[in-house]
């Protein structure tokens, strides 16, 4: 026979737990909720914010790293004029539009990866014509040939200043990266101030093996006609990134294509067919 207390126990612990926010598994049941809530990844920062590899004030009173461009072209950390802070860079004694001041990027930038490059200019002095004024990346590709891309531009004739912006990146390797400031009136000078380098996409994880042809020199880097009588050669035409791919014509055979030593396939394991070949990579 249940003693006399039984039934109200029961019905008070039933009540305890069913008001309780926590209960008896209430703890466990906490700390399981908790580890559902997402954080954004360090992919996910990069791409919203992006990640800041370097800037330019001049504040300390020296071209922090930037040289003159053109024989005759002088640069100095001057006072007279500044977008931010108190300094400024100034580039004087220009004799060709390409004259300037520049900087060496190389050791800052990789590879397949997408960079913001900003920096405030200003003329010295009204121009009695509009000059476009612009960000220019020379950049030199191991066995290849030298190219000039404009990053971002503008024209002018006050001097006001003016925000330069724009996207920059490049394919394979080279030899020399150039940043620099040109205006198409080689006897304008001007100033520069508070440049800024920002990545804006995620760092691309290097291959351990196989074949990387991204084609930006210009070349073919090794690839060849598989039968001998498809055409392959490298093209502008189109470019998955970048500016060029490798363009193979002629093809007979379902299984003619251009290869590199070797019959090639993608990172799923599938046959490279297509006509149009941009930035190769095969295990």
């Amino acid at each position: 026979m249940r003693s006399c207390w039984y039934t109200p126990f029961c019905l008070v612990l039933a009540g305890v737990l069913l008001l309780s926010p926590i209960g008896w598994w209430g703890t466990s049941v906490a700390k399981a909720a908790s580890s559902m809530e997402h954080s954004p990844s360090v992919s996910d920062k990069v791409l919203s914010a992006g990640k800041i590899i370097k800037t330019y004030g001049f504040e300390q009173g020296n071209s922090d790293g930037w040289k003159p461009r053109g024989a005759y072209t002088q640069i100095a950390s001057v006072t007279e004029a500044a977008y931010g802070g108190t300094h400024s860079l100034k580039a004087t004694a220009r004799t060709a539009a390409w004259n300037g001041a520049e900087l060496d990027v190389k050791p800052l930038l990789l590879p397949d990866v997408e960079y913001e490059i900003s920096g405030y200019v200003k003329l010295d002095g009204n121009a009695a014509i509009p000059s476009v004024i612009k960000l220019t990346m020379e950049q030199q590709p191991t066995g290849g040939t030298t190219a000039w891309k404009t990053v971002a531009q503008t024209e002018t004739a006050d001097t006001s200043w003016i925000k330069l912006q724009g996207r920059y990146t490049f394919t394979g390797e080279m030899n020399a990266l150039k940043l620099y400031v040109e205006n198409s009136n080689p006897a304008q000078a001007y100033y520069v101030d508070e440049v800024e380098i920002r990545q804006v996409s995620v760092t691309p994880t290097n291959p351990t093996s196989g074949i990387v042809s991204g084609f930006e020199d210009g070349t073919a880097q090794g690839w060849v006609s598989r039968l001998g009588a498809e055409t392959v050669q490298v093209s502008n035409a189109d470019a998955r990134t970048g500016s060029y791919s490798l363009l193979t014509t002629g093809r007979q055979k379902a299984y003619a294509r251009s290869q590199a030593g070797r019959d090639c396939h993608d990172a799923k394991g599938q046959p490279l067919y297509g006509q149009h070949l941009g930035e190769a990579g095969a295990g």
